[in-house]
């Protein structure tokens, strides 16, 4: 009996898995005997290709058969008053509903309403106002002095 020979993952999906880990870009790129650039670049080429209609479908319908089987299992759990573990199963089926319901976009809300009040400001005097007005005091002696205007 032969052994099928399983191919070696491809560079860049290791290097983004060793990203997903947390290792450090530099040493990810002195590993692999690249630049901090080109780990970059594949990283980013690696994110972009899950920014595509496509992806996320598959993404998010594999994510609803996983989220699926656990609310099953947690159902069961819950619905059994015999388990002491009952109420924390029923506290998790909760939780996988509400992020079912989430990521299927049920949870948005039904309407948002934006309201943009303007308040006149208060007019205020600056110093050219002020200075304008002292002139035209001195040149028509008629016009009412500051004082009057705060009575």
């Amino acid at each position: 009996m032969t052994k099928k020979k399983v191919p070696a993952l491809h560079d860049d999906t290791v290097i983004v898995q060793a990203a997903a880990r947390g290792r450090p870009i530099k040493e990810i790129a002195a590993t692999h005997g690249l630049t901090e650039e080109k780990v970059r670049t594949i990283l980013d080429a690696s994110g972009s290709q899950w920014q595509t209609a496509p992806a996320l479908r598959r993404e998010l319908g594999l994510e609803i058969e996983r989220l699926n089987s656990l609310e099953q299992t947690f159902y069961s759990k819950a619905m059994n008053a015999s388990d002491p573990e009952c109420v924390a199963s029923g506290n998790l089926y909760v939780k996988l509903a509400e992020r079912k319901a989430t990521l299927l976009g049920l949870n948005a809300p039904v309407h948002s309403a934006v309201q943009i009040i303007h308040h006149k400001a208060a007019e205020t005097t600056d110093s050219i106002d002020r200075i304008r007005e002292a002139i035209d005091r001195i040149r028509n002696p008629s016009l009412p002095k500051p004082d009057d205007y705060e009575q």
